[in-house]
């Protein structure tokens, strides 16, 4: 019954213009279908009301820019790993 209230209001939610919980919808609904977008920003919206319950305070939005902000403080490139041909060729199974 709380489970069904929480995806109503995720929908909700996500018709807004500006916010966090759009752009989540938003990016998760172009890589898995709006369906799980919707239970994502739902899941999301019961994480924030567990926190705000438990620790007793108010909600603070990150913004509608929150995961643009996220993604250019990552590195685009993971480390990539490189091997010395000495190391290849020194192999006892070759």
């Amino acid at each position: 019954m709380a489970a069904d209230l929480f995806v109503v209001t995720s929908v909700t939610a996500t018709r807004t213009k500006h916010g966090r919980l759009r752009a989540q919808f938003v990016r998760i609904k172009s890589r898995r279908g709006a369906k799980k977008a919707i239970l994502a920003v739902a899941s999301s919206m019961l994480t924030a009301a567990h926190f705000i319950l438990r620790d007793g305070v108010e909600y603070h939005g990150l913004g509608a820019h929150h995961f643009e902000q996220r993604d250019k403080e990552q590195p685009t490139n993971p480390p990539t790993v490189s091997f010395s041909a000495s190391a290849i060729s020194a192999s006892p199974w070759r």
